[in-house]
């Protein structure tokens, strides 16, 4: 398959998944508001927001994996790529704990920051933790997402990304329309996620089996590369982090829970347009370390292009 269908698959089953899940938000948004009502919604939206911040403790290091992989790989260094995953493993295992401590330091503070309502207060420090136990499971086993987009395996990662999708949004559907609250919303999603990281991790096995993953402490210079790469990667994540994902912890702090509700249904639609650019972008990254690997310099020319 010659490079530009092969980019051109990558992207096309980027933006079929990523049209599942603009198409799910779009529609399940107000029915979770309907079944919820907008203070419970907006301490959900809120338990999201708080959660997500942590997202930057990834500290760029899916990035690097996807990176030092498909050059590894391009070479067939596979020992390299074994390394490499093994370190981030390790450190996203560490980090991953600290993510949890501090999720539930956090369900204890959120009820002193936002005005939540007494009835939810029980509700929303549960699903606080499971909320960040959830983002710790993805940070840890992310891992093994990176790797696939490194193999240029988009079709496979979109694959678990929609079934995800569809699974939590039949979740959802079943649990409110069964009466259930945000604490079995939280529960609901923590196990899809378990399920997609499994899938990932599988996955992963089969297509790389070369790769060898150790649980020793890596060595300082393979942090010392990782940090050369991630250093940047973490700067952009934390910009973004700021302009997309501030503005709803704001309306809580100054307002009130429920006001989240409306501002976060009418930001959503930027996060969808953004989605499209990201979804476009994502693709360029493993495909260019490849390049870069094997000294083609005229195809990343031509790929910058």
């Amino acid at each position: 398959m010659s490079r530009v269908k092969q980019l051109a698959k990558s992207i096309t089953s980027n933006w079929i998944s990523l049209a599942v899940s603009v198409g799910v938000a779009f529609f399940l948004s107000p029915f979770i508001v309907h079944h919820l009502g907008n203070m419970a919604y907006g301490v959900w939206t809120l338990v999201i927001s708080m959660i997500s911040f942590m997202s930057l403790l990834d500290l760029g290091l899916r990035g690097a994996v996807t990176r030092f992989v498909a050059g590894n790989h391009a070479q067939g260094n596979h020992l390299e790529s074994s390394r490499v995953v093994s370190a981030a493993f390790w450190l996203r295992g560490w980090i991953s704990l600290l993510v949890i401590t501090v999720s539930v330091i956090m369900s204890i503070l959120s009820i002193r920051i936002f005005a939540i309502p007494p009835e939810l207060r029980l509700s929303a420090r549960w699903a606080i933790i499971l909320t960040g136990t959830n983002l710790a499971l993805t940070l840890t086993f992310g891992v093994f997402g990176g790797v696939l987009v490194a193999l240029h395996r988009f079709a496979l990662v979109s694959g678990v990304t929609m079934i995800q999708t569809l699974l939590r949004a039949g979740g959802v559907v079943w649990l409110l329309e069964s009466g259930h609250g945000i604490l079995a919303l939280a529960t609901w999603e923590f196990t899809v996620a378990l399920l997609a990281n499994a899938t990932l991790a599988v996955l992963c096995s089969r297509i790389y089996p070369e790769l060898r993953l150790s649980f020793r402490r890596p060595d300082t210079a393979i942090l010392q590369q990782f940090w050369s790469y991630s250093s940047y990667v973490f700067i952009i994540q934390c910009a973004v982090q700021l302009i997309y994902y501030t503005d709803n912890l704001i309306v809580g702090f100054f307002i009130s829970a429920s006001a989240v509700t409306f501002y976060a249904i009418g930001g959503s639609l930027l996060e969808y347009l953004r989605q499209v650019v990201s979804s476009v972008t994502t693709v360029f990254m493993p495909l260019a370390s490849s390049f870069e690997a094997r000294g083609e310099q005229d195809q990343l020319r031509r790929l910058l292009i």
